[in-house]
């Protein structure tokens, strides 16, 4: 049965991915990995890891945050779930681009 918002529900679910990624793009271009994964929770000898060690742990805590706010969780929240999604985002592009780089 349709309730005759269908259509405009489409269109706020495209919105709001739209909007999210807009913030995303914007911290992952201003990210810095000692500033940011101390303020992600990251332990503090993991900034000075490899890349694969912190895309590892930053799926891990996206994932575990992505959990929280499917289960209503008092702990969510949204900006550190959208921090997280960027510094994974810019993480994997530094990882995928270090492994592309000729090697010197």
């Amino acid at each position: 049965m349709d309730n005759g918002y269908g259509d405009i529900e489409a269109r706020l679910c495209v919105l709001a991915e739209t909007s999210v990624q807009a913030k995303v793009d914007a911290l992952a271009r201003c990210y810095d990995r000692r500033r940011d994964l101390l303020r992600l929770g990251a332990p503090a000898v993991l900034e000075k890891r490899a890349d694969a060690r912190v895309v590892r742990w930053l799926r891990k805590a996206l994932r575990r945050e992505r959990a929280r706010a499917l289960t209503g969780h008092w702990s969510y929240r949204a900006g550190r779930h959208i921090a997280l999604r960027a510094a994974l985002e810019e993480e994997t592009r530094r990882m995928l681009e270090a492994a592309s780089a000729p090697p010197e």
